[in-house]
């Protein structure tokens, strides 16, 4: 247990540290790195994440459902809490189940436990870059969903995985070069964001941490029970709904300039918050 926090959780605040340093020290317009990550890097590992993903239909049918019903009903929940800010439904409702999600799967239980996790941020992924972009976006205008080359990423992630479709070496090892650049430049982001914004003296993010790692905990239990989940499949889906705020929520809120200040905060107070409740949920599912 104390090897998994050491290879997931300090490394992650290591680097928010970081950025949060470079923050104090130089002032700097973050939002070309936004980009790179929202249209370059971002969608390169989301594609070689699913592409590299063992896993049966049978798999990805159960835990699919299950991913989707537990991402909708928080996040509706959500929207009736936080309808007159929906930049803090994205935090609220979706969980950091891939730059956390899938090292602490890997560790924990192996490839099978990083397959089965990669299913879950998938559909994740999915809700957020399509529904999400919609709520975030000030115009509402659907078709920014469509453009953001990441929903594509997930879809053809999918065929190529599925489709068994062969794709060249060296094209591949350019896109998972590509891809493993999001996990840390995220993080510094988040780093530096936070180092530009006074934590909120109100109550609201310690709620939408609280709400989001509890309350998917909890909504995962019960979808499990519903479903008849058992065994690998069962544990994953609930350390994947219990994961804190996705940093790519905050990304969103912040390109999008919709209660990222918030958002960044929840992000946060949720990674923190984190380096509790994982080694719980480990020492719980044995």
């Amino acid at each position: 247990m104390a090897n998994i926090i050491a290879a997931t959780i300090i490394p992650l605040f290591l680097i928010i540290l970081a950025g949060y340093l470079i923050g104090r020290k130089k002032k700097t317009d973050i939002t070309p790195f936004v980009d790179l990550i929202m249209y370059i890097t971002g969608p390169c590992i989301i594609f070689t994440s699913i592409v590299n993903a063992e896993m049966t239909l049978a798999q990805v049918s159960v835990i699919g459902i299950a991913s989707a019903l537990i991402i909708l009903i928080q996040g509706i929940i959500a929207y009736f809490i936080f309808r007159k800010r929906k930049g803090i439904i994205l935090p609220a409702a979706i969980g950091n189940t891939g730059y956390l999600g899938y090292p602490l799967a890997f560790l924990a239980f192996g490839s099978a436990g990083l397959s089965l996790a990669v299913i879950y941020d998938a559909v994740g992924s999915f809700f957020l870059f399509s529904l999400g972009v919609f709520l975030v976006h000030q115009k509402n205008d659907f078709r920014e969903i469509f453009r953001l080359p990441l929903i594509y990423a997930i879809l053809l992630g999918i065929i190529a995985s599925f489709g068994h479709i062969a794709i060249p070496a060296g094209f591949f090892t350019g896109l998972e070069m590509l891809g493993s650049i999001t996990i840390p430049l995220a993080l510094l982001i988040l780093g530096y964001r936070l180092s530009q914004i006074r934590m909120m003296r109100s109550a609201m993010p310690y709620f939408v941490a609280g709400f989001k790692m509890i309350g998917g905990l909890c909504i995962a239990v019960l979808v499990s029970m519903l479903l008849g989940m058992s065994g690998l499949s069962k544990t994953i889906l609930v350390l994947q709904a219990s994961m804190p705020s996705a940093v790519m929520s905050m990304i969103l809120t912040y390109k999008y300039r919709n209660n990222h200040d918030i958002a960044a905060s929840a992000v946060f107070l949720s990674t923190l918050l984190s380096a509790i409740t994982i080694p719980a949920l480990l020492y719980f599912f044995g």
